[in-house]
This record gives C-alpha cells, structure tokens and sequence, in this order.
C-alpha cells in the first residue's frame, strides 16, 4: 500500500500531517478550518493546482466544506464533502482502497492522530505492515 503513491506528493503530504499547520477533524473532508487525513491532501492539490479547471476550491456548506471543481466560468462541475474526488487521487496516485485505509485511520475509534497516520503509511512503505489494519 501507498508504493504507488506520487513521491513528491508523499513527501509533502508526510510533511502536512506531521508539521501541525492542520487541526484534524473526522467524518467530512472539512469542518471550518479543521481537515480530516483526506482532507489534508485535497488542500495540498488546491496550493498545487493553478488551473482553474483542475483547481479544486473549498466552498461552504452549513459549517462543513465541500471540495468543488470549477469551469472556466466559475461553475461547479463536481463537488464532494466526504470522499476523496477522482482528480485527487489521481494526482496523488492514491487508490480507493488506500483512501478507505486513510478514513479508517482517521475517523474510526482508532482515530489516529495525523502524525500516526504518517508513520503508519511510512510503515506499509518500509513493509513493517503486512495487511491492512
């Protein structure tokens, strides 16, 4: 797991969850300034991606933030609050499966800090982890 994911998508992305810029939240992409472990990513696409129409944008919805995808002209063409959006992963190189892992380090009542999810996928990369948790 996580061995095909981008390598310098990997590296900044260990580097968010570890550095403490991001406050975690469960159960939505992001909650006010809070982003959960999926969330964290869809926020390093947006800083990476300057255009418009591959550019994800936050836009809010009753406290919680949905992960837009405009047109040229400002439209939404998709959005999603909870799972990671197609672009995403693959820009990432993250699969369904890996992102199901991520969610299920993140909001289950393992409920890994973003520093533990790091050297948990730090681990599946070493292959200290065999199979999933």
């Amino acid at each position: 797991m996580f061995k095909e994911m981008n390598p310098g998508v990997r590296e900044k992305y260990l580097a968010a969850l570890r550095d403490g810029t991001f406050e975690q939240t469960t159960t939505c992409l992001r909650w006010g300034n809070c982003y959960c472990v999926l969330g964290v990513l869809c926020e390093l696409y947006r800083e990476t991606r300057p255009d418009r129409h591959q550019h994800g944008e936050w836009t809010p919805r009753h406290g919680q933030y949905d992960f837009a995808f405009l047109d040229n002209d400002g439209n939404k063409l998709s959005k999603n609050a909870v799972d990671l959006p197609y672009p995403v992963r693959q820009w990432a190189g993250v699969n369904t499966t890996e992102a199901a892992q991520l969610v299920a380090w993140n909001d289950t009542p393992l409920h890994l800090t973003f520093a533990e999810i790091a050297d948990a996928i730090e681990m599946y990369l070493r292959d200290e982890i065999e199979e999933i948790l």
